[in-house]
C-alpha cells in the first residue's frame, strides 16, 4: 500500500500517515518494528526522489510552460539528504567535533 501511494501520488512518508489517518510517529514505529515495511519505505523514498529529479530535468529543458527552478532546487535540498550546497554528509552529528575557541 505504501509503494502504491508513492507510485500514484509521489507522496512523502508523512503523507502516507495522513492517508491512513495515523500520527507520523506511528508509521515510523512500524518501520522500526517491521523490516518489510522499512524496505517499502526506502523504495518509496527512492521513487519520490527519482520522480522529483525527472520533474526538475523536464522543467529545465522547457517542457513545462512555467517552471520555478529556484523553488525546485530548494525543495530538493530540503527533502533529500544528498542535495545540498556543501556536498554529501559523511559523518553523524554526534561524531562531529567542534572547536569553540
Amino acid at each position: 500500500m505504501l509503494l502504491q501511494h508513492s507510485r500514484r501520488y509521489g507522496g512523502t512518508f508523512k503523507s502516507f500517515a495522513l492517508k491512513l489517518d495515523v500520527a507520523p510517529g506511528t508509521i515510523y514505529e512500524w518501520a522500526d518494528k517491521h523490516p518489510e515495511f522499512k524496505e517499502a519505505k526506502a523504495k518509496a523514498e527512492n521513487r519520490q526522489e527519482h520522480l522529483m529529479t525527472c520533474f526538475g530535468l523536464k522543467g529545465m529543458r522547457g517542457q513545462f510552460p512555467v517552471f520555478h527552478q529556484a523553488a525546485w532546487i530548494f525543495f530538493m535540498k530540503c527533502r533529500f539528504s544528498g542535495w545540498n550546497d556543501a556536498g554529501p554528509v559523511d559523518q553523524q552529528e554526534d561524531e562531529l567535533e567542534f572547536n569553540y575557541s
